[in-house]
């Protein structure tokens, strides 16, 4: 695992991943997207997210809160009506 705010993703053990996106699909409850660019499993069109869940890393001795661009990266912006 590696935590790093300098760093564009933070990698996870394949289990402990798999249990963090089943919980944030669970707590965000809308349905997801293919990514545009085909990098990431997670995707939502953020005008329909309306609920996100309060993320927070346990360390020995301190808890790490993540904001919302913590936890999300805008890859794309949506196109304004003509």
């Amino acid at each position: 695992m590696i935590v790093d705010s300098r760093t564009t993703l933070t990698m996870l053990p394949s289990k402990l991943y798999n249990d963090f996106e089943s919980a944030i699909k669970e707590a965000i409850n809308v349905r997801s997207i293919k990514d545009p660019k085909k990098v990431l499993n997670l995707c939502y069109r953020s005008a329909k997210v309306t609920k996100m869940p309060k993320v927070t890393m346990h360390f020995d001795g301190t808890d790490v809160e993540l904001s919302r661009d913590n936890v999300f990266v805008t890859i794309s912006k949506p196109l304004s009506p003509p």
